[in-house]
Parts: structure tokens; C-alpha cells; sequence
């Protein structure tokens, strides 16, 4: 084996200089804050993939010519608080015949069952839920 001199050690280090402190201090910065943006983006995914009231039709009745009732199955994260859906009744040629705020009262439970009618302008053949937020 061959042992350096110092002169092949003063080579190696022209060459291969020793990382200026600066770098290290630009590496830590960038790994705290790559780590606090995962950070808020887990947060921020968890708060908007769990919305306060979320409602869905889970049947619907033909009420006529101008009415359709829809059977909604609303979950809320605070039953104690009233809720309020947007409903739209759509005829068979897509056109929307009707729409209303629904206010589904507070309850004692997170699944909260209840019949809405939507009056409506011509026959619906569909009524779906626009959107849900607490009252």
C-alpha cells in the first residue's frame, strides 16, 4: 500500500474542496421547510376531505307534475346544529325544473334521515343535492 504525502493531500483538497458552511446551512433550511409544506398539505387535505355536512339522495317519489320529493341521508360532524342543502330537480331532458334550499333541523344523532318535496315546474324525473354547509 502507498501512503498519501503532502503533497497529494494538498492536491485532493484543490480539487475536492471541503463543503462551504453555507451549503449545509441551505441544505437544513430547504429539509425544515420541504418538511413543515408536507406538513400543512396533510393538514389542509384532512380538513378538506372531511366537509362539516355531506347529504345524499337516497331515494326519490314522482309527486306529480309539479313536485318530486327527495329522501336525503345528511351527515353532519355537530348534529346540534341545522344544516342547509341545496336540492335540483332535473326533467328527463336534463333541463333543471326546480331547486331549493332545504333546512335539515338539528338532531340528536350524525345521520339524520329525512323527506324533502321540491316543487317544481314540469314533471322531474331526478333530483340531486347541490352542495351542504351548516346553517
Amino acid at each position: 500500500m502507498s501512503s498519501l504525502t503532502e503533497a497529494d493531500r494538498a492536491r485532493i483538497a484543490a480539487r475536492y474542496p471541503a463543503t462551504p458552511a453555507r451549503h449545509r446551512l441551505y441544505l437544513v433550511l430547504a429539509t425544515v421547510l420541504a418538511v413543515l409544506l408536507a406538513g400543512w398539505l396533510a393538514w389542509a387535505g384532512g380538513r378538506g376531505a372531511t366537509p362539516d355536512v355531506v347529504a345524499d339522495v337516497h331515494s326519490f317519489h314522482d309527486g306529480g307534475e309539479h313536485q318530486i320529493t327527495a329522501d336525503l341521508r345528511v351527515q353532519r360532524k355537530d348534529p346540534a346544529r341545522p344544516a342547509v342543502c341545496t336540492l335540483e330537480a332535473t326533467a328527463e331532458n336534463f333541463v333543471r325544473v326546480g331547486e331549493l334550499e332545504a333546512t335539515i333541523p338539528p338532531g340528536t344523532g350524525r345521520i339524520t334521515r329525512i323527506s324533502v318535496p321540491v316543487k317544481t315546474v314540469n314533471r322531474a324525473v331526478s333530483v340531486t343535492v347541490q352542495n351542504c354547509r351548516p346553517a
